[in-house]
């Protein structure tokens, strides 16, 4: 081979060569970075921004409603200048598409035949009842009756009716009916669940023959509703089955959680027998006959299993099971360690619960295992807020020997010990960063890998200057700030030219969203594999608008390759 060139003496100096591996490392460090961070984008804006999403109508005055289900699809009502509210969802190419409008016939009208051909919404709620494209439920009033739609795509079909008790009834026979808005009203008056195979759970108020029930109801394409459970039923597929050998019936039933694969667990009050007094519990549902998983007044397998406590019982329920997937739940409960009447003897405690037993994760007042393991802290109030195999806490806490109340955000998975994340005032390994500290916790969500994302504010040491922003927190690693004013997003002008801005304050959670948002079905602002949709504003705007990730944080591909379909 020919030599090269001689070098000139007088070349200038070059900096010390790289190895291409620590480039290559550089390289790849910073392009996972980028991958780390979401990429946000306008979904929707009010009039006046300058902002036109694909898809999105012109004149816009405001919006409601709005959610993003598991498949990271938004859904909202709009209202606009000269047009009555309309429901409208996004495709999977995220272009918006109107399903039902106030006063409209046709596609975007209640669907009915025959003398209710010319019927039109008179009114929509759509808060909590969506499900993965192209399926849509909502509630509605058409024709002065309250009823169930589901949207598949391209129709309406009506699937309930307040009063109706032949196709659009409850499937429980002649004078067993729907009641009005309790029995399915909006989100404030009843709980509906869409499942992963876009089926519905419902908890609702009926009309029967000896008066007003409560029930659960799981409706299916071809099949309709089919009753899980019944209040003052005898009938042994729809009783509490709480005893053996004993007849019993509900009393009462609230409360209705789906799991990530549709399990279904709700709770109820139950009456043994005739005079016996009343009794709580959380019962599994919708697979075959209801299963009782906890119960007040037991000390053996649906009693608290609280070692050195054989006469433990539960006394009440501080909150609905919170579905982990399979028979696993957490819940909140209050527990009498012995048969005394001593307060002392009564414990406030985080529960779960797998079928074969219900064990304490969380204590308030103790440190140690049940504590929330930083120094002498104990909890002082628990708010279970989110769950999906792993689960999200706020909670409390205080100094062993009394002082004030702190604000913290914990990680639970399983029987583990609850795991810090953040603590308000600390600059420590709990802080956010070097010169921040929390001042509070708005909402979170365990993801279904066990990350937790939070809404929280921050403030600066130095200045004071307070800031909401999303934040992300992984075991082993510091948190990370994903959305906060000043932030790059995406969106369209009224040309259809994609822009970049910067973020500016961040409003919270969409409008009706769950704080605690803890279920498959209970959508709002968050799902379990990390798609988000929040309020906020462009900077050097006054219009409000929806900023949604562009993609989920997790990849969907690997958390269903066991066979789950979004």
């Amino acid at each position: 081979m020919p030599a090269g060139p001689a070098r000139s003496r007088t070349s200038p100096r070059r900096s010390p060569a790289v190895p291409l591996a620590c480039l290559l490392a550089v390289a790849s460090s910073q392009a996972a970075l980028a991958a780390d961070l979401p990429r946000w984008q306008v979904a929707a804006a009010t009039a006046g921004s300058g902002i036109q999403p694909p898809g999105f109508p012109t004149a816009v005055t405001g919006f409601s409603a709005e959610e993003i289900d598991r498949g990271g699809r938004l859904s909202l009502q709009l209202a606009r200048s000269g047009e009555a509210a309309t429901l409208w969802v996004q495709d999977p190419d995220r272009t918006l598409r109107p399903v039902a409008r106030l006063g409209a016939g046709g596609a975007l009208g209640p669907g009915r035949a025959g003398d209710e051909a010319g019927d039109t919404f008179g009114v929509i709620w759509a808060e909590d009842y969506s499900a993965v494209a192209p399926v849509q439920y909502f509630v509605g009033v058409a024709g002065g009756s309250v009823g169930l739609w589901r949207h598949d795509g391209s129709t309406n079909l009506e699937i309930a009716r307040a009063g109706s008790d032949g196709l659009l009834g409850p499937g429980l026979g002649p004078g067993f009916g729907f009641i009005g808005n309790t029995g399915i009203g909006n989100a404030a008056l009843g709980r509906m669940q869409v499942l992963p195979d876009n089926s519905l759970a419902l908890r609702s108020r009926l009309d029967s023959p000896e008066g007003a029930v409560s029930a659960v109801l799981r409706w299916a394409p071809e099949a309709g509703f089919e009753a899980c459970a019944l209040e003052d039923s005898a009938d042994p597929t729809l009783a509490p089955g709480a005893s053996a050998g004993q007849p019993d019936r509900f009393t009462g039933l609230s409360g209705l959680a789906a799991g990530p694969q549709g399990e279904l667990f709700v709770s109820g009050s139950v009456q043994l027998l005739v005079l016996s007094p009343t009794r709580v519990g959380i019962w599994r549902v919708c697979e075959g006959s209801p299963s009782v998983r906890a119960l007040s007044g037991d000390r053996g397998a649906f009693g608290p299993g609280i070692d050195g406590a054989p006469l433990a019982e539960f006394i009440s329920f501080a909150s609905e099971a919170v579905p982990l997937g399979g028979e696993a739940f957490l819940f909140a409960a209050r527990a009498r360690l012995d048969g005394s009447s001593s307060t002392s003897a009564l414990i406030d405690a985080l529960f779960l619960g797998d079928g074969g037993g219900n064990r304490p994760v969380a204590i308030r007042f103790e440190s140690g295992r049940y504590g929330p393991g930083i120094g002498d802290l104990q909890f002082s109030a628990f708010d279970l807020v989110a769950g999906e195999a792993f689960a999200a806490l706020r909670a409390d806490v205080r100094p062993a020997g009394g002082g004030s109340d702190r604000a913290g955000l914990w990680r639970l998975a399983g029987e583990a010990p609850p795991e810090p994340l953040a603590l308000v005032g600390e600059d420590g390994a709990l802080a956010p960063g070097p010169g921040r500290r929390w001042t509070g916790f708005e909402a979170a969500r365990a993801l279904a890998n066990g990350e937790v994302l939070a809404l929280a504010t921050t403030q600066a040491l130095v200045d004071g200057v307070s800031e909401r922003a999303l934040w992300r927190f992984r075991p082993g690693k510091r948190p990370r700030r994903l959305l906060g004013p000043g932030d790059a997003v995406v969106y369209r002008d009224a040309g259809g030219v994609q822009r970049t801005g910067a973020a500016g304050a961040l409003e919270g959670l969409p409008l009706g969203s769950s704080l605690r948002q803890d279920y498959v079905g209970d959508e709002g602002w968050i799902t379990a594999e990390g798609d988000v949709l929040l309020r906020g504003r462009l900077a050097g705007s006054n219009a409000t608008m929806l900023l949604q990730s562009e993609r989920p944080l997790l990849d969907r591909a690997l958390l269903f390759r066991d066979g789950f379909e979004p």
